[in-house]
């Protein structure tokens, strides 16, 4: 769980960065086999995670825009 947690904050900072930096970080973690796997791994999990939410986000509104008319 450690790691995860590591992870998560990570990917944080990830997400804030220039397109060109994240870029040069991930070509770096294709340099360590073992350890690309493991950050792929994780990254598909997260935005599988993402959409799920957003999904779940855009359902919830247009529930409450039906509400909304009369």
């Amino acid at each position: 769980m450690i790691l995860v947690s590591i992870h998560s904050d990570e990917w944080k900072s990830f997400q804030s960065q220039p397109q060109t930096t994240l870029r040069i970080r991930r070509w770096h973690y294709n340099l360590i086999p073992a350890e690309s796997k493991f950050k792929t791994t994780m990254l598909d999990h997260q935005d599988k995670h993402m959409m799920k939410a957003q999904v779940h986000v855009s359902k919830s509104s247009a529930i409450s825009d039906v509400q909304a008319l009369p």
